[in-house]
């Protein structure tokens, strides 16, 4: 599945309504309730990541915790660690609301 993919159906899960912008790199935008249209970039930007976590934190923490393999004691977190840890992170996030849509297997 691409990241394109991927994006969208995550932010399927949470309701959040994105437009692409085809340019070099293809963005994900969105409008706020009180401001102009933001970037989304939950594959890339720890924030956007987070954010999805914790609006769909109850639907994703088991998925998440074993995809990058942290301790689990309910949803609370032991870090294991590694060099690509916040990329390895951010992704499972993703990929876990992508498949909470029910888009993806």
């Amino acid at each position: 599945m691409s990241e394109r993919e991927l994006v969208s159906l995550a932010a399927q899960a949470i309701g959040l309504a994105i437009e692409w912008q085809d340019c070099e790199v293809p963005r994900a935008l969105y409008q706020p309730t009180n401001g102009s249209l933001r970037e989304w970039r939950p594959l890339h930007d720890d924030g956007d990541a987070l954010r999805l976590a914790i609006a769909l934190a109850e639907r994703i923490c088991n998925v998440v915790c074993i995809s990058i393999g942290l301790g689990r004691s309910g949803c609370e977190f032991t870090f294991v660690g590694g060099p690509d840890q916040g990329v390895n992170t951010r992704r499972s996030i993703v990929e876990a609301a992508a498949k909470a849509s029910g888009g993806a297997s």
